[in-house]
């Protein structure tokens, strides 16, 4: 071999001898044995958190870039198949960079770019609600198919913080069969007990669940850790350790990484791609070859439905870790249920009323899609858990207040179709499935005279300087009830068990009696079943809380009660009932309210 000036790497000669070295060494390779027992296919994967440490507005940058860098590896390595699993993802290529998504939709024809992963955003599983998870598919799979011609097998969530056991039945239901995570073997103290298994859902539904067992870069001999990624780095280690700690080698030989940079974007590299094609050729270890995560999980069916003995896991799929994501940011929670139940709402009427004149209702559709593309984007499983940055809920709140706007319109135009308001005539709506009884307000009426059903009952009611509060119900489910004020002889209403007392400023309950001064604050609480005085006044003042009565009009009292950090909570004592109407305003703004009777 001729000398090599080392110290000049772009010298002629050095690039002849490493060609030189390249046939050498291919060829002493080309006469050790090659017994390859085992298979490990590869896909290009490139995991991007739509918000996380970052805003939204920054993963449609990020998603750019890698998306980009994926197409132009594609020029140079063309075994290479990459796999984006959220159309949301796509859509914002679709919208910023549209000659870019031309050039992912013919990569996608040549079978070589992957849109599989089944919902809208990779999700977290645990806070929405059955409808919301049914929605995250009906969208994920939809978008694929109406742009990609592709319907969705797997549910791909290497990510999520734990696994509903609702997803079997409701992945059964839209088709897909197959589950695809990591994030269990991040479990702090239990090592689920196999990798490839039949999920049980709480009906009974079963689909095949799959877990990646890629280790680190630098912890794929540390045989006593199980930690797994999704973002797989392509080196002999890597796909020895895929091998070692995957638990069921006695069912299934063949295994599945997924590599390339992620979480912020990135996906696969020169270097990735070039290792592939060498640790194919080493003796020793699996045969690593690229395809779809789909034709893989096709082909581990195949192999399980072979095997003689397959494990069933029968319920939830819990992570122990990241526990305190099902409490941080309350306010984003909030407001997902309360969306989650305003989208139903809304879409009820806007079916109904779609009846009564379907030509003006077809814009109500895409309006819908809207808000219900807002809601799921923001369950992204760095979004809705509560574990982005401060920021990210800067902008989820614009985008809920977005979403509530266009849900309030549709209501409201639903409600002008549906609902013939008289001067003394009012429509309750139950949109639940089941009957319901509560209170409603309506404007104040004059004294004298009563409220009844058109079926002749006749409703409790009462009312303060501007509002009049009627018990109505029970109200079928999906159904409605109309009530009408009729002057004439006020009805009579049986005297309740509280008394309020107002030259003494003294609520006298059955239970206890309290008192307040002039400026509103608790000087006494006596326990009447006790004979006893309840609280000591200076502690109670001392702890920061307060406790103030609010008159109002007819009402007997409101007794409050608030603290610096929690809010306030009104008790309403209704003279017709044993019970009280508990109504709870917390910090940020929402108001909620407890019927009970």
């Amino acid at each position: 071999m001729a000398y090599v000036d080392w110290r000049d790497p772009g010298s002629a000669a050095f690039y002849a001898s490493v060609q030189m070295a390249d046939q050498h060494l291919a060829a002493r390779l080309a006469r050790l044995p090659r017994d390859k027992r085992g298979k490990v296919q590869v896909v290009g994967h490139c995991h991007i958190d739509v918000a996380w440490l970052w805003r939204l507005r920054h993963s449609r940058y990020k998603a750019a870039r890698s998306f980009t860098t994926a197409l132009r590896l594609m020029e140079e390595y063309p075994e290479l198949v990459f796999l984006q699993s959220q159309p949301q993802l796509y859509a914002f290529i679709k919208e910023d960079q549209p000659l870019v998504y031309e050039r992912i939709r013919q990569r996608v024809v040549e079978g070589r770019w992957e849109p599989e992963g089944g919902m809208w955003v990779e999700a977290d599983t645990n806070l929405p609600s059955g409808e919301s998870l049914v929605r995250q598919l009906l969208f994920g799979i939809r978008f694929f198919e109406q742009e990609f011609g592709r319907r969705s097998t797997v549910l791909w969530l290497p990510n999520a913080f734990g696994y509903s056991a609702a997803l079997p039945q409701i992945l059964k239901k839209a088709g897909i069969n197959t589950f695809i995570t990591t994030k269990l073997s991040w479990n702090q103290y239990n090592r689920m007990p196999h990798d490839t298994f039949w999920w049980r859902g709480i009906d009974g539904s079963e689909v095949l669940a799959h877990f990646l067992t890629t280790p680190g870069p630098h912890e794929w001999d540390q045989r006593e850790n199980w930690a797994a990624t999704y973002n797989g780095q392509l080196i002999a280690g890597t796909v020895l350790g895929t091998w070692w700690r995957y638990q069921d080698r006695h069912i299934n030989g063949d295994l599945l990484i997924a590599f390339g940079h992620g979480d912020g974007g990135g996906g696969p590299d020169r270097d990735m791609c070039e290792m592939r094609r060498r640790l194919d050729q080493l003796p020793g270890l699996p045969s690593v070859q690229p395809g779809t995560v789909g034709s893989y999980a096709q082909h581990l069916h195949g192999i399980v439905a072979a095997a003689p003995v397959v494990p069933t896991w029968d319920g939830e799929l819990y992570l122990e870790y990241h526990r305190g994501t099902f409490t941080s940011q309350g306010r984003s929670k909030a407001m997902n249920r309360r969306l989650e139940l305003a989208l139903r709402d809304a879409e009820w009427l806007a079916s109904w009323a779609f009846y009564t004149d379907p030509s003006a209702w077809l814009a109500v559709h895409k309006q819908l899609n809207e808000a219900w593309t807002i809601v799921l984007r923001n369950q992204f499983h760095d979004i809705l858990p509560g574990s982005s940055i401060g920021e990210v809920y800067g902008d989820q709140e614009k985008e809920y207040e977005e979403a509530e706007t266009i849900i309030n319109g549709v209501r409201a135009n639903a409600l002008k179709v549906l609902v013939v308001q008289g001067d003394r005539t009012w429509t309750i709506l139950n949109s639940a499935a089941s009957p319901r009884t509560a209170v409603v307000r309506a404007p104040r009426v004059a004294a004298g005279g009563r409220w009844e059903t058109l079926a002749g009952e006749v409703l409790p009611y009462q009312q303060d300087d501007a509002t009049a509060w009627v018990r109505v119900g029970p109200v079928a489910g999906l159904g409605t009830e109309t009530v009408v004020w009729r002057p004439g002889s006020a009805v009579p209403v049986e005297p309740g068990p509280f008394d309020w007392h107002a030259s003494e400023r003294r609520l006298v309950t059955p239970y206890y009696e309290a008192t307040w001064n002039g400026h509103g604050q608790l000087v006494r609480l006596y326990d009447r079943r006790c004979a006893r005085e309840a609280f000591h006044r200076e502690r109670w003042q001392t702890a920061g809380k307060s406790l103030k009565i609010n008159r109002c009009g007819l009402m007997p009292g409101i007794l409050t009660y608030s603290t610096k950090k929690s809010g306030m909570l009104s008790i309403n004592y209704v003279p017709w009932s044993s019970s009280p109407v508990v109504r709870c305003s917390r910090p940020y703004g929402f108001d909620g309210s407890i019927l009970a009777w």
